[in-house]
């Protein structure tokens, strides 16, 4: 977790300055790489012998904006062409949490794109006002900053088991999170991220066009595995199926089950005849 705190960051800002100043002799170089932001704005980079590499004398760092790609290379806004035989675009993620790789409609024919049209919101990231019996994994603000996304997904499984499970025990038609659950959870997300480096003025993939942060999660990741492992009913609505409806698909499972019996019985015996004729 990353607090907007110039005293937190000033210790981990002067090892990597020292690190830097011990890889790169060239004053202008090293200034051209010196980050102009907060420690952890963007996302950390750890490695041995990556700011030897910009000395290199097959290597050059170009800073100047990209006015156009060409057939051969690329051409900045100073007139200069550089050649390329490949271009390499490591600028980020698209994360795309706006809308899902696939469309998902919820209650009344809504779309989750017409829900999500002002940023992607859930319910700790994992379920979504509108959309009953849908879990997510990996959803909106569960994105860790700087650290692995495992202990996330294990807890948002253990969620769904969970939910799963409350559904076949108590015989429920859909499980939904409230919409008060959902929004007291995402103004204290909202509230949060304020206080954290991600808001500081860094351009990430982290923002979305708006600058609202709807990929990272503002916290220690223990601690959202302690809240969201863990199925609370009280906040989601459940419901149930209508009276004597389980009676009669129950009803309609079994005569379906002994319909499909009847007919590998039927299969067997005609098989075992063609055997019997064919020897």
């Amino acid at each position: 977790m990353f607090l907007d705190s110039k005293r937190l960051s000033a210790l981990p800002e002067r090892a990597s300055l020292h690190h830097l100043r011990a890889q790169v002799r060239d004053p202008v170089l090293r200034e051209n790489l010196t980050p102009k932001f907060q420690f952890g704005c963007q996302r950390i980079l750890i490695s041995d012998d990556y700011w030897s590499t910009f000395e290199r004398p097959n290597v050059d760092l170009v800073t100047d904006e990209i006015e156009e790609i060409t057939h051969d290379g690329i051409k900045t806004m100073d007139g200069a062409v550089h050649p390329a035989d490949a271009i390499v675009l490591a600028t980020g993620f698209a994360l795309g949490l706006a809308t899902a790789p696939f469309p998902v409609t919820g209650r009344s024919g809504r779309s989750l794109e017409e829900t999500w049209a002002t940023g992607a919101v859930a319910y700790e990231g994992m379920t979504v006002s509108g959309f009953p019996n849908w879990f997510i994994l990996m959803g909106p603000n569960t994105g860790p900053g700087h650290t692995s996304v495992l202990v996330y997904t294990e807890a948002q499984i253990r969620h769904t088991r969970e939910a799963i499970q409350t559904m076949m025990r108590e015989d429920l038609r859909a499980i939904e999170v409230k919409q008060s659950a959902q929004d007291r959870y995402n103004a204290r997300i909202q509230a949060r991220m304020k206080h954290m480096v991600w808001s500081t003025g860094c351009n990430s993939w982290y923002l979305d066009d708006d600058r609202t942060n709807h990929s990272l999660y503002p916290g220690f990741a223990a601690e959202y595995v302690l809240r969201a492992r863990s199925f609370d009913r009280r906040d989601y609505a459940l419901e149930r199926f209508p009276p004597g409806i389980l009676r009669r698909s129950a009803r309609t499972a079994a005569s379906r089950l002994r319909a499909a019996r009847d007919r590998r019985r039927t299969s067997s015996r005609w098989a075992g005849r063609r055997s019997d004729r064919s020897m």
